[in-house]
């Protein structure tokens, strides 16, 4: 059975944070009681959950929903299940970790373990960092796998190093990455508020554990470069239709189908890498991640979208590879980069 990855962002919009910097406009839409939970409908998600479960391929998939999954029971029952379904690889989650304990112990009685990964974002405006750290140390103590993605921006410096104080200790995966500023949550601050006046400190706590730092300015200018997007990875958009990826998503072009229609079948490209014909740049690394120049480079061995290694061992022994290629120096960016280019995960 062939592998897939698949990106799916569901169409559930509730948080029981409103963070003024949210990269979907959630507190907007919180204040609008009018608004449905579902704004598709629940039976939409629940059709596109059935198509994941059939899928004849081993998959690997991170789910999100435009809001926090655990202020949702019916949105967890359906995670609950991928988690059990035979051809899904692992089901990544992610999530803000203000569960409770006994909520998330419920919710984990109902999953296979073995397959559910967390993806726990440090939203600083509404939990501090121990209180995280003890949300993601409960859920490995259960047997998830579990990471804990912060993003840096100027007022939350202090807290994001007794995150990383507390990562070390407790032993606890850590992304680490530069927040955007959504809302204009931090006015003329530009578009990397903790980058708009060069701060050694930000730039230092942005790219301590930042797995494809370096690489970032790939993503600036796609078109044209070898990319695995309609043959290792996919995206599905809250309708159930299906893309090569967000980026081609986001401007509608070339969809391939829709997990709604019974007729449609998901049918990976045979070679593994084509020429990218976006003409925007990539906002997310689960998109951009795919390009052959990092694929070639990395392996994702852990139960994760956010966590890739070097597929040499050792940052020097893959720079010396690189730097005895000439004819990939137009692909390589500088290795350790502090300025300029620097994208936040585009997933909350």
């Amino acid at each position: 059975m062939d592998e897939v990855s698949l990106w799916y962002v569901s169409n559930l919009q509730r948080c029981n944070f409103t963070c003024s910097y949210c990269a979907s406009g959630q507190p907007a839409r919180q204040q609008d009681r009018e608004l449905p939970t579902w704004t598709l409908g629940q039976a939409t998600h629940e059709r596109i959950v059935d198509w994941l479960a059939a899928l004849p391929y081993r998959v690997r998939l991170r789910m999100n929903s435009i809001g926090e999954p655990f202020a949702s029971r019916d949105y967890l029952r359906c995670l609950a299940r991928l988690t059990r379904a035979d051809n899904l690889s692992f089901v990544e989650v992610l999530t803000n970790g203000s569960f409770r304990r006994e909520q998330f112990d419920r919710f984990a009685a109902e999953c296979n373990v073995d397959k559910l990964s967390l993806w726990v974002t440090f939203h600083h405006q509404f939990i501090s960092a121990r209180e995280l750290a003890d949300a993601a140390e409960h859920a490995r103590s259960r047997g998830v796998a579990t990471v804990i993605n912060t993003l840096v921006f100027p007022d939350n410096l202090a807290a994001v190093e007794e995150l990383v104080t507390l990562c070390r200790e407790r032993e606890l995966a850590l992304v680490t990455g530069v927040g955007i500023n959504f809302n204009n949550a931090y006015p003329e601050q530009g578009f990397t508020p903790a980058l708009h006046r060069p701060d050694p400190r930000a730039l230092e706590l942005a790219m301590l554990n930042n797995p494809l730092d370096g690489w970032h300015e790939l993503s600036a200018a796609p078109a044209g470069r070898p990319c695995a997007a309609g043959a290792g990875y996919f995206y599905v958009h809250a309708n159930g239709d299906v893309f090569a990826c967000r980026t081609y998503a986001t401007s509608g072009s070339e969809r391939l189908g829709s997990a709604l229609d019974p007729a449609f079948q998901l049918q990976p490209r045979v070679e593994r890498y084509a020429r990218c014909r976006s003409a925007h740049r990539c906002k997310c690394p689960e998109d951009y991640q795919n390009l052959e120049a990092i694929q070639s480079r990395f392996t994702w061995p852990a139960r994760s979208f956010g966590l890739p290694a070097p597929v040499a061992q050792g940052e020097a022994v893959l720079d010396a590879k690189l730097d005895s290629a000439p004819a990939l120096a137009e692909q390589r960016p500088p290795r350790r980069v502090r300025l300029a280019v620097l994208d936040a995960h585009c997933s909350s």
